[in-house]
């Protein structure tokens, strides 16, 4: 009876054993791992230094085709270069009066109509000179020549040809008397009939001593 008992006590108290869970080993310290999000990241993304980002083409100011500014024409006037734009020298003869009124009558050898200034004029072409422009060349041409004065500190500037009669002075310093002190010793030489352009000359010396006379062409 009593070994019976006994033998029922360790049934129980191996039952009672079988039933408590064992406690898990620890494990080893792991990295942590980084909590993934599904949704989008508020993280800015760096580039690499190594690897430069790629940039844009740069829009710079895209460079503006000159415009055709023409040859600068030079004459040399009094140990002095003068030098004309042939584009302002082209525009004064189509702004400069023309017509066949200011050329001189072969019989009486004066002009039909005359200015205050006395320009435009006939111009005879007694130095020979040769035009670039052939039209003015020709033996038509050339006895129906016109010369006007042109400004040479300012030569896109037309000559005060017919100033009205309040202006009108007769001193050295009015600026259109054509004389040793007021300069101006440059002409555009054009057609009367048409107002074509023919060239650009000038008096080698506004010196009435030296060659204030003649003209030669400026190139």
């Amino acid at each position: 009876m009593v070994q019976i008992k006994a033998n029922l006590l360790l049934l129980l108290l191996a039952g009672s054993a079988l039933a408590t869970p064992l406690k898990p080993m620890p494990k080893p310290d792991s990295p942590a791992i980084p909590e993934t999000h599904s949704g989008p990241s508020n993280h800015q993304t760096h580039h690499n230094p190594a690897q430069p980002a790629k940039q844009g083409k740069r829009k710079g100011k895209s460079k503006q085709p000159q415009q055709n500014q023409g040859r600068t024409l030079q004459c040399t006037v009094d140990g002095k270069t003068i030098k004309i734009p042939e584009n302002a020298a082209k525009e004064i003869a189509k702004k400069a009066p023309s017509g066949t009124q200011f050329l001189k009558d072969p019989e009486t050898r004066k002009s039909k109509h005359r200015t205050p200034t006395n320009y435009p004029h006939h111009y005879g072409n007694g130095e020979e000179l040769k035009w670039d422009n052939q039209a003015c060349n020709s033996k038509n041409v050339k006895t129906q020549l016109l010369e006007f004065p042109l400004l040479e500190d300012s030569p896109t500037e037309l000559y005060d040809w017919n100033p009205s009669k309040g202006k009108e002075t007769k001193g050295k310093n009015d600026k259109r008397k054509i004389t040793k002190e007021t300069g101006h010793p440059c002409r555009v030489v054009y057609s009367a009939t048409d107002g074509h352009y023919c060239g650009v000359m000038c008096h080698p010396s506004m010196d009435p001593e030296k060659d204030s006379s003649v003209f030669k062409k400026c190139s």
